[in-house]
């Protein structure tokens, strides 16, 4: 069937290479940047991505925020956050509308309010966890207030509400008050006051669907089967668009699965994509390729007219939005229909100037090489060793159960591989924080896995080595802090970074001791060192048979300590 005549072509000029760009799948594309997972990035950072959004051929911009935005009446909403006031949003809004991108509001009237929740004035809105109270009054006066600041703000009348991953809606305070309820209907009741609200400002609301298809099908959300009843439906209110978000899915079929779904849910469905940003300091370029192909041939396949792709910052937001461009570009040229990898990677380099390949080396750090078997999710093949080898603590690290010892030769040769790129440019600060992550892993990786075992065979040489190795690893770690420091606030607000500092303090401060541990012990002030008498477990519980082999462990808390943080 050829719809051609109900096809809207989006035509935009790059400005910069003079290229133009037939965005004809979609009507819109755009980006999510994360600014609620401890950094808010700053206007000066925004407009200098919103200049390469546009170049790109992007024609929208979403911001994550679930409380870092400036609430009329709410001092306590985004206290210490670095929330964005009101002018800086209709600064970021009027720079963004000039250069053909739509600035719409992302952010959160159910679930994933947990900082919200930390300052006392709001905890008695709290069903559970991090999960707004349902049918409360208080609540949709708090909402309306997002609302109004969302609708002074920004100029788009398009509004992301979220209501995702909200687990165990109706099953704290909620059933206290009110015993149990049909979890269905108290979603459908704050979905339709959510959308009633948000009409009142004069929003075309949209909604992560994901609970809709999890208390449909207990807690599944990426499905092979077709779910969807009229049940389901009729639990969706009108004018209240189906956001489908995978970033995780490798085969298109089910993709299109999920489309026709998301079709038999609503006559308004959007797609969010994922390039990964998520996983600590290094960023996922090349596998975030393992997804975007297949789900935007699945979008244009199926009809899918509006879609995004999201910059999540899980864990801390370690990993800067700039570090992805090379998987950003790729995604823009593959959503106008472009497949010549060739022409796209000289398109990069035309706008950015760096090669595509050079750029993406920023992935190395956790690219040690694995075995590539066919997987169903991406999360098959991410690995993050740079992020939880770096907070695994010295002496009783869970995850020294997946050292091999020849990893400090890999990080040598990627530091190798990053000097040539840190010496100039714009993004070199990029390039510089990485080559310092690597210079210090090369000593820290494997640095309580080599005590231990040192320390179980009696081969005190070896120890002392290893002792000079800590004073080592304390050098590099604070020129790492200092590149990361320089990263961190070129693009990003100051409020958030003091979990960094005391995460890379706390560092410093545990090599220090095991140092001064391992060197009692080596001067006979200790006859032993208890932390590495104990027998070293599979890190994930999977017994022997699993040692050795890396894993995706996004968790500061997990990596630094087994104790209570």
């Amino acid at each position: 069937m050829d719809n051609s005549e109900n096809v809207c072509i989006i035509i935009i000029t790059n400005n910069i290479t003079g290229d133009t760009f037939l965005m004809k799948n979609f009507d819109t594309f755009g980006i999510m940047i994360d600014c609620s997972r401890n950094a808010v990035y700053t206007v000066h950072a925004l407009k200098r991505f919103i200049d390469l959004m546009s170049a790109m051929g992007y024609n929208a911009l979403l911001l994550y925020t679930e409380d870092t935005y400036e609430v009329e009446g709410e001092p306590y909403f985004g206290y210490f956050r670095g929330r964005y006031t009101q002018a800086e949003i209709k600064e970021i809004d009027a720079y963004a509308k000039n250069k053909g991108i739509e600035l719409i509001p992302c952010i959160q009237t159910l679930a994933h309010l947990g900082r919200l929740r930390a300052q006392d004035p709001y905890d008695p809105l709290f069903d559970c966890n991090d999960i707004l109270l349902a049918d409360d009054e208080r609540v949709y006066a708090l909402i309306d207030k997002m609302f109004d600041a969302c609708e002074k703000a920004y100029t788009s009348r398009r509004i992301n509400v979220g209501m995702d991953e909200a687990h165990m809606i109706g099953l704290g305070k909620y059933l206290d008050i009110h015993g149990y309820t049909n979890r269905y209907d108290i979603l459908r009741r704050h979905a339709e006051k959510v959308t009633e609200l948000a009409k009142k400002h004069g929003f075309e609301p949209m909604m992560w669907s994901d609970m809709f298809f999890r208390l449909a099908t207990g807690g599944d959300y990426r499905l092979s089967d077709i779910v969807i009843t009229e049940k389901e439906r009729a639990m969706v209110p009108d004018g209240m668009a189906q956001v489908y978000w995978d970033y995780y899915t490798i085969p298109k079929e089910r993709y299109d699965i999920m489309f026709k779904n998301h079709k038999l849910l609503s006559d308004n469905t959007w797609f969010a994509g994922g390039i990964w940003t998520w996983s600590g300091f290094t960023p996922h370029n090349e596998l975030s390729l393992l997804t975007i192909d297949p789900s935007l041939e699945s979008c244009i396949e199926n009809g899918i007219r509006n879609a995004f792709m999201t910059m999540w910052g899980d864990g801390g937001a370690e990993c800067s939005i700039f570090s992805v461009l090379p998987a950003m570009y790729y995604a823009a040229k593959r959503a106008e229909g472009e497949t010549d990898m060739d022409k796209i990677k000289a398109g990069f380099e035309k706008l950015v100037g760096i090669s595509y390949d050079d750029f993406s080396k920023l992935d190395l750090p956790d690219a040690l090489p694995i075995e590539m078997k066919p997987q169903r999710y991406v999360t098959s093949y991410i690995r993050n060793p740079s992020k939880f080898m770096l907070y695994n603590d010295p002496f009783l690290g869970r995850y020294d159960s997946v050292v091999h010892f020849d990893e400090d030769k890999y990080y040598s040769e990627v530091s190798e591989k990053l000097a040539p790129l840190t010496e100039s440019g714009e993004y070199a600060y990029l390039f510089r924080s990485a080559k310092a992550l690597c210079d210090l892993l090369e000593y820290k990786y494997a640095l309580g896995a080599r005590a231990r075992k040192a320390y179980k065979a009696g081969d005190k040489a070896e120890l002392e080595k290893i002792l000079s190795d800590f004073g080592t690893a304390r050098a590099r770690l604070d020129t790492f802090r200092k590149e990361f420091y320089t990263t961190w606030f070129t693009d990003k607000k100051p409020d958030g970074y003091e979990v960094t500092d005391l995460r890379l303090g706390g560092l410093a401060s545990r090599l220090e001791t095991c140092e001064k541990r391992l060197s009692d012990y080596l001067s006979g002030k200790l006859s032993s060192v208890d932390e590495l008498e104990e027998e070293l477990l599979c890190c994930d519980g999977h017994g022997k048979d699993f040692i050795g082999r890396l894993g995706f462990f996004n968790s500061y808390a997990r990596a630094a300590s087994q104790s209570t943080l």
